[in-house]
């Protein structure tokens, strides 16, 4: 998606993912849109070797990623760019639905990413100047059937679930539904890292 946007105003657009069936709907979407300027390629950016990307880019971009994950693949993205570089990643996020289901199975609210200082910091003392953060409010709508398994598989990522506890949350959804669709309203801190090198 991002990078068919930017494609248009830049030269030559590389695009990462360590999702094979990410890529190839990128490819696909590539060619029904006409743009010739992208190159896709399967990588995991948490392993990959870091000297195939140091400084071969003007512009290096990840928005709400995993592969961010830590100082290391933080670093490898600021020496993979020349120029600029740009970040996003949630900070601070409340789902009402999905919260109330954990307040329910007593397992606490998901905390917030607090990485954020620190990558303000790793950009600061590399002399550059990072910029600006945004509230964004998203919403969804799903039936009741498609609700219960998509909350459950959710909660099970985080921790099995017992017999018990799967009830509990069967009988919440089934409660917080309107006319057979469970409304979920989700708040997100975006912060919106952007800089560049001197």
């Amino acid at each position: 998606k991002y990078s068919l946007a930017i494609a248009s105003k830049v030269k030559n657009v590389l695009g990462v993912d360590s999702s094979s069936e990410m890529i190839k709907k990128a490819k696909s979407l590539s060619e029904q849109n006409g743009v010739n300027n992208v190159e896709f390629v399967e990588k995991d950016w948490c392993n990959c070797d870091e000297n195939e990307f140091t400084g071969q880019y003007d512009l290096v971009f990840a928005h709400n990623t995993h592969s961010i994950a830590d100082f290391d693949t933080f670093m490898k993205m600021m020496n993979a760019s020349r120029k600029y570089c740009f970040l996003c990643i949630p900070a601070r996020r409340s789902d009402e639905v999905m919260d109330s289901l954990r307040l329910i199975l007593r397992r606490g609210k998901v905390k917030n990413n607090d990485s954020v200082a620190y990558i303000f910091d790793t950009i600061w003392l590399n002399g550059c100047n990072p910029v600006a953060y945004e509230q964004v409010e998203c919403k969804s709508k799903r039936t009741l059937e498609e609700a219960i398994p998509w909350y459950l598989e959710k909660l099970k990522e985080e921790k099995a679930l017992s017999d018990e506890e799967e009830e509990k949350v069967v009988r919440f959804l089934s409660n917080v539904s309107v006319s057979g669709y469970v409304y979920e309203t989700i708040r997100t801190t975006l912060v919106n890292f952007f800089w560049k090198f001197n």
